[in-house]
């Protein structure tokens, strides 16, 4: 590793910037944020070095993976302890890394679903019918194409699109257990992300290892389980799984500066 790397990076990492994201990770009421940035350094020594860093603040990470949306790679990194942060990367040549200037973090709070919740009122799970519907969906191809992927060595990152007027809340516990039941136990809670502007709430699945899920529960009145048709744009966005083909395909695309695990180790010796 050259001096210039190890002191970029030890730059960045105590740059006013990214003392504000540290400060998300201490924030009790954040629930997940992520962080954009562009680099030099390989997004898996980048993985490496910010999930060092997370674990030696006792956080725990217990799943790791990976998406692209255009120009845009994300390191999707699943903590015991929330919140969960995203490392959003592209490759950038001026220097070794930097905030995104235009939008740096974004984050997701327990007031803004808080907010959701109450604009939108799903209902709440009420009755046998309601619970015998949700068992049919867990039985469904829909929901096996799900397992399936989890179950997909290759498979990094998917969504799960359905329409639904019922609360995530409780519907949350039927799809952890349905995981559980099939080999995929969740050391990290499942979390809520609510998008108004899409008029949806994320149910946010990460088992042990490297495949992750969301679930887009679309606000339906009069839809109990019902899986969207998906539109071309959906399936870029995750409707298709993203997948280690993918990962390796982009991170081939431009010359990263590669750091050893103990080089890496020694930057985080340094900060934390």
């Amino acid at each position: 590793m050259s001096a210039s790397i190890r002191d970029g990076l030890l730059d960045f990492l105590r740059s006013d910037d990214w003392m504000a994201a540290r400060a998300l990770l201490d924030d009790p009421g954040v629930s997940f944020f992520e962080a954009r940035m562009t680099t030099v350094v390989h997004p898996l020594s980048l993985e490496f070095l910010f999930v060092e860093y997370l674990n030696r603040l006792g956080r725990r990470v217990r799943n790791v993976g990976h998406a692209f949306v255009g120009e845009w790679g994300w390191i999707k990194i699943y903590p015991e302890v929330r919140p969960v942060l995203n490392v959003v990367w592209r490759y950038g040549g001026s220097s070794v890394i930097a905030a995104h200037p235009e939008d740096f973090l974004e984050m997701w709070t327990d007031e803004g679903e808080r907010s959701y919740l109450k604009d939108v009122a799903p209902r709440r799970i009420a009755d046998r019918d309601d619970r015998a519907g949700i068992a049919a969906y867990l039985e469904s191809d829909h929901w096996k194409q799900a397992l399936g992927w989890f179950a997909d060595r290759e498979t990094e990152h998917f969504h799960t699109y359905l329409h639904t007027e019922l609360h995530p809340h409780d519907l949350a516990p039927f799809l952890v257990g349905s995981l559980a039941e099939h080999g995929f136990g969740l050391s990290v809670p499942p979390f809520f992300l609510a998008r108004p502007d899409l008029g949806l709430m994320w149910i946010g699945l990460a088992p042990d290892g490297m495949t992750s899920q969301e679930v887009a529960c679309i606000h339906t009145p009069g839809a109990l389980l019902e899986p969207k048709q998906l539109t071309p744009q959906d399936r870029e966005y995750g409707g298709d799984p993203w997948t280690v083909a993918h990962f390796r395909e982009r991170a081939a695309q431009d010359p990263y500066r590669v750091l050893t695990l103990s080089e890496a180790r020694g930057i985080v010796d340094e900060i934390v």
